[in-house]
């Protein structure tokens, strides 16, 4: 909008009601739904996999260790 030199306008605000409203809705998940949401199945089992190698390599070189 331009300067109007007449009226002495320069910002002009106009603001409307109208009809808007937000629903609200629940949504149930279950545990597939919430690991795709989360990154996938494939990431979580993989996930799950370096866990378990984790905790196995980590057993192994305390053993290998002792002895």
């Amino acid at each position: 909008m331009d300067y109007l030199q007449s009226s002495g306008v320069y910002v002009e605000f106009i603001l409307r009601e109208g009809n808007y409203y937000t629903v609200y809705q629940r949504k149930y998940y279950d545990i597939l739904a919430v690991l795709t949401a989360a990154g996938g199945i494939y990431s979580s089992v993989f996930l799950i996999g370096f866990a378990f190698t984790i905790l196995f390599s980590y057993n192994l070189l305390m053993a290998s260790l002792i002895r």
